[in-house]
């Protein structure tokens, strides 16, 4: 399965509002939507986190009303209450967009978010959510005591589904806890888990890299010096023209490189790979990716090796940058 990543940092702050390319669905069937919209308020009234009285109301007026202005109301009115948007395309997790502001959690207590899911392909499988920080703390080693501060409870009871719809659009219920006082910074995870919908999201993972110990493999070829902080991969740019690269083996066919990343310059992005028969980089064999800066983001490279692959190149741009966990290549 991939997993998604998003970079969560957490302070006393005021209400969750929307981040540069948040995902706006134009075209899903109002009535079945709205029903879910109705089960999502009573599950946040049984957390003892209603929703706020105006948006209650404004909701409730259209459960009669159809077509793109009732869509278009229903995710005015829900969207900044969500902690992120995950996007799920025909290979599972696509993309994780984070909130701009920074959510509110409470000590030793627990705190509900919206999770706004855009499901193009339908999608029926299970919204699994994980993160490094929320691991066991019991037997866990000392120096990451500190780090597992967090935990994760996806609201799943009556009247929720454990299951995604399948709708092109639903809002899910994700509860998180802090152990601790102060500023935090976490990463969770997403990942669609079992249904049906997804097409090549249940293709072998051909390499998975974690960066628990070192580099995993990644070296620094051109321009930059790579250092494993923390579950990440750290790019630090020498010159103007960084890359780095690994060697990996599959044989040929469509394959998608996957990772989580965040860059301090906006620019463009390079995937470059070389094959058994084709050792050498050019030009023909390129994939470009966007980069903005300042905001994690899931990425899903996408290539096709004509003959068996021996080898990956990323090539971030002018920007140092920062490669977390769940960097996989996969079917």
């Amino acid at each position: 399965m991939y997993r998604s990543l998003l970079a969560l940092p957490i302070l006393l702050a005021p209400a969750v509002t929307l981040a540069a390319g948040w995902p706006v669905v134009r075209d899903v069937e109002v009535q079945p939507l709205l029903a879910q919209v109705k089960r999502l308020g009573v599950a946040l009234e049984s957390l003892g986190q209603p929703l706020p009285e105006t948006t209650r109301m404004a909701l409730g007026r259209l459960q009669s009303k159809q077509g793109e202005a009732a869509l278009a109301e229903v995710q005015e009115r829900l969207d900044p209450l969500c902690l992120a948007a995950v996007e799920i395309d025909e290979s599972g997790v696509a993309r994780v967009i984070p909130s701009q502001k920074k959510p509110e959690l409470v000590e030793q207590g627990w705190r509900a978010y919206l999770v706004k899911v855009v499901n193009r392909p339908g999608a029926t499988g299970q919204l699994r959510v994980e993160s490094p920080n929320a691991r066991p703390v019991p037997n866990s080693p000392k120096d990451q005591v500190r780090s597992r501060w967090l935990d994760l409870l996806p609201y799943t009871a009556q009247p929720m589904l454990p299951n995604l719809s399948g709708l092109g659009l639903e809002y899910t219920i994700l509860q998180l806890y802090s152990r601790d006082a102060g500023e935090k910074s976490a990463e969770i995870g997403f990942r669609v888990e079992g249904g049906t919908g997804l097409k090549t999201g249940n293709g072998p993972v051909i390499r998975d890299w974690r960066f628990a110990k070192d580099t995993d493999g990644w070296k620094a070829e051109g321009h930059c010096k790579l250092d494993a902080v923390q579950g990440s991969l750290q790019v630090t740019m020498t010159a103007e023209d960084p890359f780095f690269s690994t060697k990996v083996s599959a044989g040929k066919g469509k394959l998608v490189l996957r990772f989580w990343a965040r860059f301090d310059k906006a620019g463009m992005g390079q995937v470059f790979w070389t094959t058994k028969q084709r050792e050498q980089l050019d030009g023909r064999h390129v994939v470009n990716f966007p980069i903005e800066a300042g905001r994690g983001m899931e990425f899903a490279v996408r290539f096709n090796a004509e003959d068996d692959l021996t080898g990956i190149r990323i090539d971030p741009g002018p920007s140092d940058g920062s490669l977390g966990r769940g960097h996989r290549v996969r079917r």
